[in-house]
């Protein structure tokens, strides 16, 4: 079971919508219809795939627990949407933040 899920307002505004020279994600997001204007669904979108997503790859690290996880749903566009993201829990945290997501290209989900 996934502890909470915890996804600061800037990590989806200043960082997934906002282009980056180097492993940017905006330009796939925006492909979907996610941009600085609705935000919001981005990161409630995330959330609530991640919370069903049953394709989770745990590893322990130094630093706690590290979850890799691939998600799909329907974007706002009501195309389907693949990504993997990455969540980082402490040691001796309640909750996983979140780390970043990029595409999800393999031919499974």
């Amino acid at each position: 079971m996934l502890p909470t899920l915890i996804i600061p307002d800037a990590k989806i505004i200043n960082y997934l919508l906002v282009y980056q020279p180097k492993d940017d994600k905006s330009e796939y997001l925006a492909n979907y219809g996610y941009t600085q204007d609705n935000w919001q669904l981005l990161k409630e979108d995330i959330i609530k795939a991640t919370q069903k997503s049953q394709n989770i790859e745990i590893t322990e690290t130094d630093w706690g627990r590290r979850f890799k996880i691939k998600i799909q749903w329907y974007s706002i566009n009501k195309r389907i949407i693949k990504v993997i993201t990455i969540w980082q829990q402490d040691e001796n945290s309640d909750y996983a933040r979140f780390v970043t997501l990029f595409p999800d290209k393999t031919k499974e989900n």
